[in-house]
């Protein structure tokens, strides 16, 4: 912590060390505690936790019509754009500067730009 740091909180402690300045934290407390309990606070309160109610469920309900209506594909090989490797084969032969070796029935990509 820094020498400024170092200030703020002694000056914090000593601030809240005067009586006075623990009335004045009861106080605070004590009407943040009936800024609680109005009416206009609760109804905000309890929408606010029906809103995130009816979002998880839509959220839930869109997850699940994923999962039934779109499965993970089964083949799990590289994509042949690749020429049958993946992305870390290809970076790892970059690093090292060694051919990139795909499975023995892949056919290279062309590289013909005509």
């Amino acid at each position: 912590m820094g020498l400024f740091s170092h200030g703020l909180a002694f000056a914090l402690g000593y601030a809240i060390a005067q009586p006075q300045s623990r009335a004045r934290l009861a106080q605070a407390g004590r009407q943040a505690a009936d800024l609680a309990q109005r009416p206009e606070v609760v109804r905000l309160r309890e929408q606010g936790r029906q809103l995130a109610v009816e979002q998880a469920q839509s959220i839930k309900q869109k997850v699940a019509y994923r999962t039934t209506h779109f499965p993970p594909p089964r083949n799990t090989a590289p994509p042949s754009a690749l020429g049958g490797t993946t992305v870390t084969e290809d970076s790892e032969a970059a690093v090292l500067g060694t051919p990139v070796v795909g499975p023995p029935d892949a056919t290279p990509p062309s590289t013909d730009r005509t």
